[in-house]
C-alpha cells in the first residue's frame, strides 16, 4: 500500500501532465488541420483535372459527330448523284431507242433495269435488317 502511494503522482506532476497533454492535442490538432487542408487542396486540383478531361471528351465526342454527319451526307450526296447519273443514262437510253423504233431494246432495258432495281433494294433492306437483329442480339446479350 506504500507504494501505491508513492506511484501516484502529485498534484504538480497531474497539472505538468495535463498541460503536456493539452499541448500534444493541440499540435495533434494542427497538423490534422494541415492534413485536411492538403487533402482540400489535392482533392481540389482533381476535380479541375476531371473537369478539363471532361470537357475535353465532350470536345471530342461533339468533333466526332460532327466527322460523322459530314461522311454520311457526303456519301449520301454522292450515292445520289450516282443514281441520277444511272436514271438520267438509262432514260436516255430508252428515248433514243424509241426515237429510232427499237422499242424492243427499250422494253428489255426497262425490264432488266426493274430487276436490278429491285434487286438492289430487297438487298440493301435484307442488310439493314440483318444489321438491326445483330444491335439487337447484342443489346440483349449485354
Amino acid at each position: 500500500m506504500a507504494n501505491e502511494i508513492a506511484n501516484k503522482p502529485t498534484p504538480q506532476n497531474n497539472s505538468e501532465n495535463q498541460e503536456l497533454l493539452v499541448k500534444e492535442f493541440l499540435e495533434i490538432q494542427k497538423l490534422d488541420a494541415a492534413n485536411k487542408s492538403k487533402e482540400l487542396d489535392i482533392r481540389k486540383e482533381e476535380i479541375k483535372s476531371n473537369e478539363s478531361i471532361a470537357l475535353a471528351s465532350i470536345a471530342a465526342q461533339k468533333e466526332d459527330t460532327a466527322t460523322r454527319g459530314h461522311i454520311f451526307a457526303d456519301v449520301h450526296k454522292s450515292k445520289l448523284k450516282l443514281f441520277g447519273l444511272i436514271g438520267f443514262l438509262v432514260a436516255v437510253v430508252i428515248t433514243v431507242a424509241m426515237l429510232m423504233d427499237k422499242t424492243e431494246v427499250a422494253l428489255e432495258i426497262i425490264k432488266i433495269g426493274g430487276a436490278v432495281l429491285l434487286g438492289y433494294l430487297a438487298g440493301v433492306n435484307k442488310g439493314k435488317a440483318q444489321i438491326l437483329e445483330k444491335t439487337r442480339q447484342r443489346d440483349q446479350e449485354d
